[in-house]
C-alpha cells in the first residue's frame, strides 16, 4: 500500500484533506483526487490529520487505517463553557488516601495521556510509574538533600520558595515534598530530543 490510499467512489474531491497537511505533502487539483507528493514517504510526520479531517472517512493512511480510527463523537465535545468550568476548578492535590491506586487505572490514565500532542508528532514521551513507598521516601529524601544545597548555594532562591520551612517540616517527620502519594508518575524522553521539555509537560497537564 501507498502512504496513502483514497476511496474514489466516497471521495468528493473537496481537498480537505491537503488543506490541512501541516507538510504540505499531499498534492491537490480541483476536480481530481488527493494523491501524496514526491516528498510524501519522506516528510510526513505520521500526524493522520488528512484521515480526521476527511468528511466522508474516504482517505486512509497506511500506518492509520480509517476503520481502526474511532469516530468523533460529536455529543461528547466540550463547549467553552465545558472547558471553563474544567479549568477553574482545577486544583492541586496535596492530600492523598492511604491506598495503592489499581495498575489498571494507571494503565488507562497513561493510555489517555499519550494522545497529547507534540511538537512534530514525534511522541518522544515515556512513562515511570513508581509505587513503592520505600522507593517513594528515598526520592523524597533526595529532593531534602537538594533542598538543603540551595539553601546553602543559592540562599536568596531557596528563601523565595520558603525551602527552609519546607525542609524543617519534611525533618519534622511531615512529607511536604510527595505528601505521601501512593504513586508517582514521571514523564521523561531521550537526552538529545529537543522537543522533550514541551512534550513531557504537556503530557503530564
Amino acid at each position: 500500500m501507498k502512504l496513502f490510499k483514497v476511496d474514489q467512489q466516497t471521495c468528493k474531491q473537496d481537498g480537505i484533506c491537503a488543506a490541512v497537511c501541516p507538510i504540505a505533502i499531499i498534492d491537490f487539483q480541483k476536480g481530481g483526487y488527493p494523491t501524496p507528493s514526491e516528498e510524501a514517504e519522506e516528510l510526513c510526520i505520521r500526524c493522520g490529520h488528512c484521515v480526521a479531517a476527511c468528511p466522508t472517512g474516504s482517505i486512509s493512511h497506511r500506518e492509520m487505517p480509517v476503520e481502526q480510527c474511532p469516530p468523533i463523537r460529536s455529543n461528547l465535545q466540550l463547549s467553552a463553557e465545558h472547558c471553563e468550568h474544567f479549568l477553574r476548578s482545577r486544583r492541586s492535590i496535596r492530600l492523598y488516601k492511604d491506598k495503592p491506586v489499581p495498575r489498571a487505572d494507571l494503565t488507562g490514565l497513561i493510555e489517555i495521556a499519550r494522545y497529547a500532542p507534540s511538537g512534530h508528532n514525534s511522541q518522544g514521551a515515556e512513562w515511570l510509574v513508581l509505587d513503592n513507598k520505600d522507593e517513594l521516601q528515598k526520592l523524597a529524601g533526595i529532593v531534602a538533600v537538594w533542598m538543603r544545597w540551595m539553601i546553602g548555594s543559592m540562599p536568596e532562591l531557596a528563601r523565595s520558595w520558603h525551602m527552609d520551612k519546607t525542609l524543617q517540616r519534611w525533618e519534622d517527620g511531615k512529607d511536604v515534598i510527595l505528601r505521601d502519594a501512593p504513586v508517582l508518575v514521571i514523564t521523561h524522553a531521550e537526552a538529545d530530543n529537543r522537543l522533550a521539555p514541551s512534550t513531557c509537560t504537556i503530557a503530564l497537564t
